[in-house]
């Protein structure tokens, strides 16, 4: 799971960058964090995502490979933050799914 943490909630939504959407993919999902709150969405919901806005960096990220000038889309993502009890209850089965495998 690729971890992101968003400090600003527009009209109920957060922004993504399409590269932390890509890395996500790969990584298995993407866990969001605002104000003490996480959502968590799955990969086969990343696929569905579509940039908003088209941006052209103004400073570089090494992390990523960005360079100044280079283009990202922003992705819009509706804010929607997992229930504690509902988070519980899909590791549980998790858990539970693991067990019968063995």
């Amino acid at each position: 799971m690729f971890h992101k943490s968003v400090e600003k909630n527009w009209h109920g939504h957060v922004s993504v960058r399409t590269y932390e959407i890509a890395k996500a993919k790969y990584s298995g999902g993407l866990v969001i964090r605002h104000n003490n709150e996480k959502m968590t969405l799955t990969p086969d919901r990343l696929e569905n995502l579509k940039p908003s806005t088209m941006v052209t960096a103004k400073y570089p990220e090494k992390k990523y490979n960005i360079k100044v000038g280079d283009k990202y889309g922003l992705v819009d993502i509706r804010w929607n933050p997992d229930d504690e009890n509902e988070t519980q209850m899909r590791l549980f089965s998790w858990l539970k799914i693991g067990i019968k495998n063995k």
